[in-house]
């Protein structure tokens, strides 16, 4: 793990006038969405979220659940690291 992130996001939490953080260049083997995958859009930027259905669809069922709710939690969370 990349403790410098956490860092990062923890200091502009804290109301640190901090630049983003530079992303790489997306990684040339990254697939597109593919059928049953679910894609949101970042409201700050032209970043995207995918869901693959494997997760999504991950057994057992009862013990393995990705909810809108879940998703939507995960997607604010990872805003702050830019």
């Amino acid at each position: 793990m990349d403790t410098g992130v956490i860092n990062h996001a923890v200091q502009l939490l804290l109301g640190e006038p901090l630049p983003p953080i530079q992303s790489d260049p997306p990684a040339p083997d990254r697939r597109e969405p593919a059928e049953g995958d679910v894609v949101h859009r970042s409201p700050t930027d032209n970043r995207r979220y995918i869901w693959r259905r494997p997760v999504l669809a991950a057994e057992p069922r009862d013990e393995i659940a990705v909810s809108g709710e879940d998703m939507a939690r995960v997607e604010r969370q990872l805003e702050h690291y830019r």
